[in-house]
């Protein structure tokens, strides 16, 4: 197998979408999602840190602390702890939802790519399922 890193990020992209909507398997949605986000970032580092900032006026929090908070979830399955016998992690939509939808914001910004299959039926279910409404109210 012989691919670019964009699409590599966009395979992980559109299989984290299946695992999310199909499979509601949102450990490895979520992770898979991080991978891909990773590469993209490589393109524009600077769309996180614009991100990032405008969520730190908005809820009126660090640009640290946003930071510590959107990577919460991805670290935590990245990463083990001294309590990995003990610690339990609560995962659910909305974190997985959340990594692909910074992942699909990365993506957005590279000329000429054209949003996937994939990318449209979880823009579809976004709305349907109304995940990120509370946040929108804030």
């Amino acid at each position: 197998m012989n691919k670019t890193q964009l699409e590599i990020a966009k395979h992980q992209l559109d299989k984290s979408i299946e695992l999310l909507i199909d499979e509601e398997d949102y450990i490895c949605a979520l992770t898979l999602a991080g991978a891909a986000e990773g590469i993209l970032a490589g393109f524009n580092p600077d769309i996180f840190n614009f991100v990032r900032d405008k969520a730190a006026e908005k809820f009126d929090n660090t640009p640290k602390e946003i930071a510590n908070s959107f990577n919460e979830f991805r670290n935590l399955l990245k990463h083990g702890s001294a309590d990995i016998l003990t610690k339990r992690i609560e995962i659910d939509a909305f974190e997985a939802a959340f990594m692909i939808q910074r992942a699909i914001a990365i993506l957005s910004y590279i000329p000429n790519e054209e949003a996937s299959v994939h990318v449209l039926k979880f823009k579809d279910w976004l709305e349907f399922n109304k995940v990120f409404e509370c946040v929108e109210d804030n």
